[in-house]
C-alpha cells in the first residue's frame, strides 16, 4: 500500500484539495435550491441537463492543452460558484449548468489521465480506492465546516469561499503541470472502447445514484443546513479502510468478478430496502449500509474498465461520454417519476441495475474472473 502512495503522493494531495471545496461547497447546492423555492424535481432537472450538454459537446473537442484545459476548469469551477452567489433565478440556474458541464469537460478528463497514468492491470483496483475513496476523511468533518459557514455568512459566503479557493488551486496547480496538448479524434476512441460502452453507461447510472439521487431524496429527511451537515458528516466517514484492502487484495489476485457479484448483489438488496422506508433513523441506517457497499465496490467497477483498454486520454473522454448518457438516460427516468413523487421506482430501477452490472460484465469480459 505504502508503494502505491508514494506513485501517487502528488496526485492524491491535489485530489484532496480539489476534494475539500467541493465537500464544503458543493455537497450543498441541492439544499441551496430547494430552501431558495426549486422542487426535487427541478433539482434533478439540473443535473440531467449538464449531462445532456456533456453528450452534446464531447464529440466537438478533439485538440486539448492539458495545462490550459486544467486552469479553465477551475474557471469554471468557480464559475458556477458564483453563478449561484449573486441569486437563484433562472440565470443562476441556467450558468450553473453551463458552468458545470465546463468543469467535467475542461478539468476532469484531463484530470483522470493525469492521475491515472502510471497505473497498470496489477495497480488498477488499488489506485482507484486512493481516488475514490482517500478523501472520505475529508467528508467527516468538511461538510462541518460548510454548515459553520452558512450560520455565520449565509451562502453567499460559502460560496464566495469556494470560488476564491478554486481560483488559488488553480493558478497554484497551473504554474507546475506541464505543457502538454493532446489531439485526438473523438470517434476512433467510441470505435475503441467496444465491449465497454453499456457497461460505462450503467456505471454512470450508479455513480449519480449515489452522488445525486441520494443527496436529493435526502432533502425529504433533512431541511436544514446543520441537518444535512451531519447526514453528508455520517456518509464521509464509511467505507474507507475496507474499500484499500479489498481492492489491493483484488489486484494481487486479479479476481475481480467475484468481489462484483457478491457486492452489487448486496448493494442492490440495499437500494430496494430504501424503498419502505419512511422515517429518518431507518433511511440513516439504510443508506449507510448501501454507501458501504457502494464504496466497496466502486473501485472495483472503474478498475474493470482500465484492465481491459489502454488508459490514454482518448479513453478518458469516451468514457466520460458514456457515463453520462447512462446518467441522462436514468436522471430522466427518474424526473418523470419524481414529478409524480412516486418514488419506489426508482430505487427498483437502481437496484436492477446493480444486479445486471456483474452478469453484463462477465457476458463482455470473460477473461475478468
Amino acid at each position: 500500500m505504502k508503494e502505491h502512495f508514494l506513485r501517487l503522493k502528488n496526485r492524491t494531495f491535489w485530489l484532496w484539495a480539489h476534494t475539500f471545496i467541493g465537500i464544503f461547497a458543493l455537497s450543498f447546492v441541492p439544499l441551496f435550491f430547494k430552501n431558495n423555492g426549486y422542487s426535487l424535481l427541478a433539482i434533478i432537472v439540473l443535473y440531467l441537463l449538464l449531462s445532456l450538454g456533456l453528450v452534446l459537446l464531447l464529440p466537438w473537442l478533439n485538440t486539448i492543452n492539458l495545462r490550459n484545459s486544467i486552469l479553465y476548469g477551475y474557471l469554471c469551477y468557480a464559475g458556477i460558484m458564483l453563478s449561484i452567489f449573486f441569486g437563484s433565478g433562472f440565470p443562476s440556474y441556467l450558468l450553473y449548468i453551463i458552468f458545470g458541464a465546463g468543469t467535467v469537460i475542461f478539468f476532469w478528463i484531463p484530470f483522470n489521465y493525469i492521475f491515472f497514468n502510471t497505473t497498470k492491470k496489477k495497480t488498477s483496483g488499488t489506485d482507484s480506492a486512493f481516488f475514490f475513496n482517500s478523501t472520505a476523511i475529508l467528508g467527516v468533518f468538511t461538510p462541518l465546516l460548510g454548515v459553520a459557514t452558512i450560520k455565520l455568512g449565509g451562502y453567499s459566503w460559502l460560496f464566495g469561499l469556494a470560488s476564491l479557493s478554486y481560483l488559488l488551486l488553480g493558478a497554484y496547480v497551473y504554474s507546475r503541470l506541464p505543457n502538454e496538448s493532446f489531439t485526438f479524434y473523438f470517434w476512433d476512441y467510441v470505435r475503441e472502447f467496444k465491449g465497454l460502452k453499456t457497461i460505462t453507461c450503467l456505471e454512470g447510472s450508479l455513480q449519480y445514484f449515489s452522488g445525486i439521487i441520494l443527496g436529493i431524496y435526502a432533502l425529504l429527511f433533512f431541511e436544514t443546513a446543520s441537518a444535512y451537515g451531519y447526514f453528508l458528516s455520517y456518509l464521509g466517514i464509511i467505507g474507507l479502510v475496507i474499500a484499500l484492502i479489498v481492492t489491493h487484495h483484488s489486484d494481487r489476485q486479479q479476481k475481480r468478478l467475484g468481489y462484483l457479484f457478491i457486492l452489487l448483489f448486496l448493494m442492490a438488496l440495499s437500494i430496494m430496502a430504501l424503498t419502505p422506508v419512511h422515517n429518518t433513523t431507518s433511511w440513516i441506517i439504510v443508506v449507510g449500509i448501501f454507501i458501504l457497499l457502494n464504496n466497496i465496490s466502486m473501485p472495483l467497477r472503474s478498475a474493470v474498465s482500465m484492465d481491459v483498454k489502454k488508459v490514454d486520454f482518448g479513453f478518458w473522454k469516451a468514457r466520460e461520454f458514456f457515463l453520462n448518457i447512462g446518467r441522462a438516460i436514468t436522471l430522466g427516468i427518474s424526473a418523470v417519476f419524481f414529478y409524480y413523487e412516486w418514488y419506489w421506482p426508482v430505487f427498483v430501477m437502481y437496484g436492477l441495475i446493480a444486479l445486471v452490472y456483474p452478469f453484463l460484465v462477465r457476458h463482455k469480459f470473460k477473461e475478468i474472473r
